[in-house]
């Protein structure tokens, strides 16, 4: 069958940069209903295939410079090839989560999806992937030892079903996964989020193995409380878990309680964080370690919340918290924001502080999260791990 073609001006779209934007387009109809295209330059010479999927920030997505010729026998290839790259994985069991498909990473763009123990959470990021959704199902189930799929469909605005059960069983609330050997309750049907950023699991394997031993210990923007597990686990003297969620409280009480540890021996706060630096100075409380892990972007009822904006300022009060050669460990995931600007940020404003520091350890996304090598937006996860020498 001979695809359609859509006919486009430079720059043309690429591994590494594979969203497809309108005014790229000369012409040729856009639609959104999974249709595979053939894109050409203005001589009609072919550039590559590709996949139509119209939001927000695009009409599509490019797909590979060979022709496709149907899009089944391209997404079972690829997902044969996925779940290869990632055998170690399934080998290892003392980590029973992972990334098993990364979008554009695995050739497979507006997909993610997430092995939890043998059931799936599967990430549509836009509604062409979804016109072949039963169709990737069928194709997990026959190719892997799956108990059930649950689907998120990300492309949904937030008032909309965002997340279902459309396969097998559903996963008992809450499941219980294993991460280096410690120990994560998990809810896979509760919205977009699971209870655990499983981009994070090697800083978490780091602060337990290396930074939490006998330390005093500031989780910011807790969440459920994960980076507190792990340095708990780890031999700190004690936790603090500040968010300003109230659900957050109940979720990390109960991580702490699966892995058998008293959460009343740690301390758990639902705080604006920078309510939090005042109260805290208030009450005298200072650290040996501060994680900060902060949203890209929140709105509450009094503060919205920009972490480009406002990160300088979690790390000035940061520092002032600290005790003598503590440790920050900042974090983002904001795909605008470089790797360059970002430690030019944290630069700047220790610099501003008169503040003696080293950058010990950087991490960025772990392997199965899988990247086009010289895509930049991909690689979105930006962790450094900061040692204060001295401040004023």
């Amino acid at each position: 069958m001979k695809l359609r073609q859509i006919k486009l001006r430079r720059p043309f779209p690429s591994a590494s940069k594979p969203l497809i934007k309108e005014e790229q387009v000369i012409s040729g109809e856009l639609t959104d209903n999974g249709e595979i295209v053939e894109l050409v330059d203005t001589h009609g010479n072919y550039v590559g295939s590709a996949l139509l999927a119209q939001q927000n920030k695009g009409i599509g997505w490019w797909l590979t410079k060979n022709r496709v010729d149907d899009f089944p026998s391209y997404l079972q290839t690829h997902l044969a090839q996925a779940i290869q790259a990632r055998q170690h994985y399934f080998a290892d069991h003392l980590t029973t989560a992972f990334r098993l498909v990364n979008g554009e990473g695995d050739h497979l763009p507006s997909l993610t999806i997430d092995w939890y123990d043998h059931y799936l959470v599967v990430s549509l990021y836009s509604k062409s992937i979804a016109a072949y959704e039963r169709m990737l199902c069928n194709q997990l189930n026959e190719l892997l030892d799956i108990k059930g799929i649950v689907v998120k469909r990300r492309y949904e605005d937030l008032q909309s079903l965002s997340s279902e059960w459309v396969f097998g069983q559903e996963a008992p609330e809450p499941l219980i996964i294993l991460e280096n050997g410690v120990k994560y309750a998990t809810y896979l049907n509760d919205g977009w989020m699971t209870g655990i950023f499983l981009d994070q699991r090697e800083v978490r394997q780091q602060i337990m193995e290396h930074y939490a031993m006998g330390k005093e210990v500031l989780n910011l923007f807790s969440y459920t409380g994960a980076f507190s597990v792990s340095a708990a686990m780890g031999g700190a003297l004690r936790t603090t878990s500040v968010d300003a969620a109230n659900r957050s409280r109940e979720l990390t009480e109960e991580q702490f309680a699966v892995n058998g540890l008293n959460p009343a021996d740690q301390s758990i706060y639902v705080f604006d964080v920078f309510k939090f630096f005042n109260y805290a100075r208030n009450k005298g409380m200072t650290f040996d370690l501060i994680i900060s892990d902060p949203p890209s972007f929140a709105r509450t009822k009094k503060r919205v919340f920009n972490v480009i904006k406002d990160y300088p300022e979690i790390i000035r009060q940061s520092v002032s918290l600290l005790n003598p050669n503590g440790y920050l460990i900042v974090s983002t995931n904001a795909s605008n924001w470089s790797s360059r600007q970002f430690d030019y940020m944290i630069e700047e404003t220790l610099s501003q502080l008169t503040t003696a520091f080293e950058v010990v350890e950087s991490f960025e996304l772990p392997a199965d999260f899988k990247t086009p090598e010289d895509s930049t937006t991909s690689k979105y996860l930006k962790v450094r791990v900061i040692q204060i020498s001295d401040k004023l």
